[in-house]
């Protein structure tokens, strides 16, 4: 079992440290902040240091890495920090759990988090630096660039691309065959049936609230 570090001590990092311990692959031994957000020095009982420190107190001959943050300025950060760890000469890791389903061949990069249930099929391909989060399920054929961010119950068509820093939200589908263009965003609910450009935003407008409360529209209706 492998020593690791993780970039990243909030949510992401915690996600990612209980998937490395249930695949049993890598041992999470300490964590990494830049030092302008180092707020304590313990996360998870192990330690937290400073990002400037890292490679002399966990020097790349003797740790491996994993970048845990999330999707922040349109995946840049995360983007940013996977770069910085490459040039101080960490190798970079996959943290995949072992509920997901992942064909071979499908990961052709590195610090790529497949979440549990996810789904990725054959022929579909994953650069650097991808997230695909629960029971998403990216299609037969389909290309996910460098940085991409696929969330919880999404679905990614067969033969569909999404370009590098885009971020699909909460149930986003993207048909099969549909390319979207590098740092778009696409919001919760989304369906995307024809092929858009770089930087395309699209929003799905939000449920309308009911004019009564749960108890006046309990009373008049069928469910008590």
């Amino acid at each position: 079992m492998a020593d690791i570090v993780l970039f990243g001590a909030g949510k992401v990092a915690e996600v990612a440290e209980a998937l490395f311990r249930e695949a049993g692959s890598h041992r999470v031994v300490a964590f990494a902040v830049d030092r302008a957000h180092l707020d304590g020095p313990t996360f998870l009982g192990r330690p937290v240091v400073a990002f400037e420190e890292l490679a002399e107190r966990y020097p790349p001959a003797e740790v491996k890495a994993f970048v845990a943050i999330g999707y922040h300025a349109l995946n840049t950060a995360r983007a940013e920090r996977v770069a910085a760890l490459e040039a101080q000469g960490y190798e970079l890791v996959d943290c995949i759990s072992p509920r997901a389903w992942v064909a071979e061949g499908a990961l052709t990069g590195r610090n790529c988090l497949i979440m549990p249930h996810a789904v990725v099929e054959p022929g579909a391909r994953l650069g650097r630096d991808v997230v695909v989060w629960s029971n998403a399920t990216i299609g037969h054929h389909a290309r996910l660039d460098d940085h991409v961010w696929v969330a919880g119950n999404s679905v990614i068509g067969g033969g569909a691309h999404l370009g590098a820093y885009t971020f699909a939200a909460l149930g986003t589908v993207v048909g099969n065959e549909v390319t979207v263009g590098a740092e778009s965003l696409l919001g919760a609910g989304v369906r995307i049936t024809r092929c858009c450009a770089e930087k395309s935003v699209f929003i799905q407008p939000e449920t309308e609230k009911y004019r009564l409360d749960s108890d006046r529209f309990l009373r008049i209706s069928k469910l008590r």
